[in-house]
């Protein structure tokens, strides 16, 4: 469930040579926000501790997500580089159901809060831009809607990451995204019952549009 070593320092030699390339470029800035489209295909689990079968949860209904943040662009010549801080934040709608005496069904809602770091480089020209990069996703918050479930401890991942790419349009100040982002993180990786961790098995991945406005 935690990010390798290895996967840190290659993101850390990436941003710094990203950093390095910005110092030596065309720059502009801007703020931009968007929305994400969930890309998944979720399978249910039962969460079974020494023998007794406790719930059967399932995805009823992942939201859409939305993001808000700042952007950096360094151009040379054709190439350029664009890191991003994004605020983003999503829900998940689980069916629950009680495998426990008379049982019965419920819904659970969560709200994720991330703090996305995306750096996205590649070939521009004219009002095209092509481009991908790692994407950093640093937890910041959520909505707990399995509090109180006996067993269930949450364990979120501090850091995860992905990849991101996709296509951009600049007409002089508006700028507008269309990406699509791999994960690493499995949908639901932070679910724990008694002690095991459970997921949804399928990789947490997503679409994305957005608009930017530089100053």
């Amino acid at each position: 469930m935690h990010s390798g070593f290895g996967i840190k320092a290659f993101l850390f030699i990436f941003l710094t040579w990203s950093m390095s390339v910005l110092v030596n470029a065309q720059t502009s800035a801007g703020v931009k926000f968007g929305a994400s489209m969930p890309d998944i295909s979720p399978q249910a689990f039962t969460v079974i501790d020494k023998g007794v079968n406790y719930y059967h949860i399932d995805v009823a209904k992942a939201g859409y997500g939305f993001h808000a943040g700042i952007f950096l662009e360094a151009q040379m010549g054709h190439f350029f580089v664009q890191p991003e801080v994004l605020f983003n934040s999503s829900s998940v709608e689980y069916r629950l159901d009680s495998l426990l005496g008379a049982g019965g069904q419920a819904e659970v809602n969560e709200t994720y809060r991330h703090l996305d770091i995306p750096v996205t480089m590649g070939f521009k020209a004219g009002v095209l831009r092509i481009g991908v990069g790692p994407v950093g996703h640093i937890y910041v918050s959520s909505e707990n809607g399995f509090e109180g479930y006996e067993g269930y401890s949450p364990d979120f991942d501090k850091f995860s990451w992905g990849w991101q790419g996709g296509i951009g349009f600049d007409f002089y100040k508006l700028h507008f995204d269309v990406r699509y982002e791999s994960n690493t993180a499995q949908l639901g990786d932070h679910l724990t019952f008694f002690g095991q961790d459970f997921d949804f098995a399928t990789d947490n991945n997503r679409f994305l549009a957005s608009v930017g406005l530089s100053f």
